[in-house]
């Protein structure tokens, strides 16, 4: 009787260490498998970061663009408005012009604008209807 539990003890012990062997085993293989999870996701990560990295340097560089553009039209929205009264006194027949276009004759224009006959006559050849000058 004695054997037998000795054989008995010895064959549960073996069980026992060929149980703690497989798990050892399947333990390694495990730890081997996420190790190399590990690293796909670092470089997962370590991609995600230079991808982020390079979009913050992107939107910093667009807003100092913008801040620039910004500062461009507010330049050119104050020489447009200083160029739009210097405009009417470039183009001194400017109302002539129109008033011919809407039919004004010889004596309107000399009187009205102050011009010679000779000016408003050649205002109205210029910019008048073709029947009123032939």
């Amino acid at each position: 009787m004695n054997w037998f539990n000795e054989s008995l003890i010895w064959g549960i012990c073996s069980a026992f260490a060929l149980l703690v062997i497989v798990l050892f085993i399947w333990l390694i293989r495990e730890h081997f498998k996420f190790k190399k999870e590990l690293q796909v996701l670092s470089g997962y990560a370590s991609r995600n970061d230079r991808d982020i990295t390079g979009l913050c340097s992107a939107a910093i560089t667009i807003d100092e663009r913008l801040t620039a553009y910004e500062v461009i039209l507010k330049e050119l929205q104050t020489k447009a408005a200083e160029i739009k009264p210097a405009e009417s006194a470039e183009q001194p027949y400017r109302n002539a012009i129109q008033k011919v276009q809407s039919g004004a004759n010889v004596a309107e224009l000399m009187q009205n604008f102050g011009l010679s006959r000779d000016e408003a006559t050649l205002l109205i050849r210029l910019h008048g209807h073709k029947s009123e000058y032939n």
